[in-house]
């Protein structure tokens, strides 16, 4: 044998020489009987691996494909807030300049307008911690428990969550969809309707544009800042794909 800082030509091999290479188990490749290369030998319990048929790649596939089908009309189709409920709330994150996250349950009524339509009514406003991400909900036990039973006490049920930050690219990010889907599927142990019903509120502040200078000369008005807030409610396929782990959001890179 060579030791491994030894070369070839010590070992007295050159160009065009012929080598003979030997296996662990003492079977020599120039021997005949030894089995060919990938071919178990004679009374081994190794088995070939069965080929992959068209059936087997099709029946893959279909495990691994998700495909989404054109959502229905949403099960709430309007939602009346309450100005004077959630003023107080709003009013911290202005006065904050929505310098973090802040999140709230709503507590309402579902209400039924006309023989179809169903949406939200929302009287009160209970804020609630964001955890140390600001990707869940530090929903105190003891806190929640008390907010529910008053909310019980004056007839309301929770009816969703409210989420207050300054804007970003997309309308909710991917953490805030699954959110937004793990809590409707959490208040879906209450009540079905409470869970088809339950909505999430993103409100944003926004910069409005100066009105244009009247023809006459007149001076017109300045801009100034709004609150917005919009409503939305997950689909069913979307919270079932989330329920079923197949949609999560991305992991940064490096995490």
């Amino acid at each position: 044998s060579l030791e491994p800082s030894a070369t070839l030509a010590a070992a007295g091999v050159a160009h065009g020489a012929m080598l003979e290479l030997a296996y662990a188990d003492g079977v020599s490749a120039g021997d005949a009987d030894a089995p060919a290369l990938g071919v178990p030998a004679a009374g081994s319990s190794i088995r070939r691996p069965r080929a992959r048929k068209l059936d087997d790649l099709v029946a893959e596939s279909a495990a691994n494909s998700i495909v989404l089908d054109t959502p229905p009309d949403p099960a709430c189709r309007f939602v009346s807030v309450d100005e004077e409920s959630c003023a107080a709330f709003l009013r911290v994150c202005r006065n904050d300049g929505f310098s973090r996250p802040r999140a709230a349950f709503l507590y309402g009524r579902v209400v039924a307008s006309g023989r179809t339509r169903r949406g939200v009514e929302v009287a009160a406003v209970h804020e609630v911690p964001l955890g140390a991400d600001a990707l869940t909900l530090a929903e105190p036990p003891a806190e929640c428990a008390r907010a529910r039973a008053l909310a019980a006490h004056l007839g309301l049920r929770r009816v969703g969550w409210m989420l207050a930050r300054l804007a970003c690219a997309q309308k909710l990010t991917a953490a805030e969809v699954c959110m937004a889907a793990k809590l409707q599927a959490k208040e879906g142990a209450e009540g079905a309707e409470a869970a088809s019903c339950f909505v999430t509120l993103l409100a944003t502040p926004r910069r409005t544009k100066p009105k244009a200078r009247a023809l006459n000369g007149g001076g017109g008005g300045g801009g100034g800042d709004e609150l917005g807030v919009e409503a939305y409610q997950p689909t069913p396929a979307c919270a079932a794909l989330i329920a079923s782990g197949k949609l999560r959001p991305a992991r940064a890179a490096g995490g």
